[in-house]
């Protein structure tokens, strides 16, 4: 093997090296993460640190009349440590239902600011409609 070719193969090999560390700090970071079917992520803070919740949301059903009132509910499942998803219940179980309120606190405001768009959408075109 000649002095230029061991270069190029010296330099593809710390390419593929420095990818497969981008890789790896990019799933300890949770990027690319997807939750399970039905399921959603949200970061939160364990410690100094900020870490990826798994949860399962169940909206509210029930019409309080005909049947009775369920309220909604968030259950945090994972959350994502040094890249690996542990089940919460085992890693924090004190702060899950810290987190479970601060997920469905986070869904109502997500909720209350897309029905104020909707709202100025539907009032736009309205406008719009009533000028022609």
């Amino acid at each position: 093997m000649t002095a230029p070719d061991r270069a190029a193969t010296l330099a593809h090999y710390e390419g593929q090296a420095a990818l497969a560390a981008l890789a790896e700090l990019a799933r300890w970071q949770g990027k690319g993460l997807t939750p399970q079917a039905g399921c959603g992520l949200h970061q939160c803070i364990l410690g100094d640190a900020d870490v990826w919740v798994e949860y399962e949301y169940e909206p509210a059903s029930g019409d309080r009349w005909n049947e009775p009132r369920e309220e909604a509910s968030v259950t945090v499942i994972c959350v994502l440590i040094n890249g690996v998803m542990c089940d919460a219940q085992d890693v924090a179980p004190h702060r899950c239902e810290e987190w479970a309120v601060e997920i469905m606190q986070t869904l109502a405001d997500e909720y209350q600011r897309e029905q104020i768009a909707s709202a100025q959408s539907e009032a736009a075109w309205a406008a719009n409609a009533s000028r022609k």
